[in-house]
């Protein structure tokens, strides 16, 4: 916990400034506006650490937690003509170094072609899920996390390209058309490195009334290396010298300019009392990283400023054998010893691809405590399936939680300003 204070610090001295800097004259072209949230989480083991993505090395175990869920997000938008925006964006959250570094999430230029058609041109947030323009905020979601089943599948969270949004009433119904294309890049932890070329996709949604229909497409061609993959691949092709099909599989398995696509549909429901919302999802790549179906619902109900709810959420991946097909002779030596004997490097790749098939089950509670802060506090029961644990980040010498179920415990305040 104290570490943990020790990397939020810059984030507190941002939540300072920025609530030092928001108010602006009432005449100014500029509007500051910004979101946060303080959470602690812990679990009931010490055998692998709770974490909410692929780019926290740290999460929660049985010592509670600050880095898993807190984060700051500071936005300036400024209207330079009728037809002219800029917006820019600021977020700092756990990254891939264990740092809290604020980051440029948003960055770009907007103009409205017609009252209907808008232009986008900059960093943009990549539609690809049905809260994808504010999933980091907090106070605008019911849960502590979104569901991480679903949303951890994806690490890309924006690209950097162009967008068109056209959006038409169509009765007392609006829909919301939004084709964009672009590339992104992105850090992982184990210093792996992600990259989108060529990113191309479509996101459209249906507003009727109370409900709020959503699907999106997108494919791009993908990229996933770092100095781990680089030594596995290379052995792999080293292997393929004298024993055929390993310099095939290396080729299938090696995520660099692959093809790959995200699909999902989503809808949401909210009354002002009931609130539904669900989505399914079903990323493809044709690489190591496994093909997933996941998919959530969740069911909350408000009683005045109280809204209890509970979610389920799974993920599913679909094995790629690629790698337990090939023949590797007998060990002469224990893996240890003589690393790069065909079975040892066969286990490598074999353990790349073995996925992360995770169930969550969660209770928790909302109470907008304030008219910009809301408190929660959640229980999650995850079930991560034998041998394919992943979703949990296992430190050197722990035994992991693949097979098990883990009670995750949370709190969180969500703030906006």
């Amino acid at each position: 916990m104290e570490s943990d204070m020790q990397n939020l610090k810059p984030l507190a001295w941002a939540v300072l400034l920025g609530l030092s800097a928001s108010p602006l004259a009432d005449d100014s072209a500029f509007s500051f506006s910004g979101f946060g949230t303080v959470g602690v989480v812990r679990s009931n083991t010490d055998d692998a650490q709770y974490r909410n993505n692929f780019r926290q090395p740290d999460g929660a175990d049985k010592s509670a937690s600050l880095k898993v869920d807190s984060k700051l997000g500071l936005q300036l938008s400024g209207k330079l003509s009728p037809a002219f925006s800029l917006t820019a964006q600021l977020l700092a959250q756990q990254n891939d170094e264990d740092k809290f570094t604020p980051e440029l999430e948003w960055a770009f230029g907007k103009y409205a072609v017609t009252s209907d058609l808008s232009l986008r041109l900059g960093r943009i947030g990549m539609p690809v899920f049905l809260i994808s323009d504010f999933r980091n905020v907090g106070y605008a979601n019911t849960w502590v996390r979104p569901p991480v089943e679903v949303y951890a599948q994806v690490p890309l969270a924006t690209f950097d390209g162009v967008d068109f949004v056209w959006s038409k009433a169509i009765g007392d119904n609006t829909l919301t058309l939004q084709p964009y294309a672009g590339s992104t890049k992105f850090d992982l932890v184990g210093n792996l490195k992600g990259k989108g070329k060529r990113l191309m996709g479509v996101n459209a949604t249906y507003e009727v009334g109370s409900l709020l229909l959503r699907a999106g497409y997108v494919k791009t061609r993908f990229y996933l290396e770092g100095a781990d993959t680089a030594r596995l691949f290379g052995g792999m092709r080293q292997v393929g010298a004298v024993l055929p099909g390993w310099t095939a599989a290396a080729n299938d398995m090696e995520a660099k300019d692959k093809a790959a696509s995200f699909a999902g549909i989503g809808a949401t429901w909210d009354d002002g009392k009931l609130v539904l919302q669900g989505e399914y999802t079903q990323r493809r790549t044709k690489t190591y990283v496994e093909d997933t179906d996941a998919w959530y619902g969740t069911a909350g109900y408000r009683f005045g400023n109280l809204t209890p709810y509970i979610s389920y959420a799974t993920t599913k991946t679909k094995h790629n054998d690629v790698a337990d097909r090939l023949f590797a002779p007998p060990p002469q030596a224990s893996c240890a010893v003589a690393p790069t004997q065909p079975i040892c490097i066969k286990g490598a790749a074999m353990s790349a691809m073995s996925g992360a098939d995770q169930h969550t089950t969660s209770l928790g509670v909302r109470w907008n405590a304030y008219k910009n802060i809301a408190l929660k506090a959640q229980f999650d029961r995850v079930r991560a399936d034998a041998g394919k644990d992943n979703w949990f980040n296992t430190p050197v010498g722990k035994p992991g939680v693949a097979g098990k179920s883990v009670n995750v415990y949370s709190l969180a305040a969500d703030f906006i300003f």
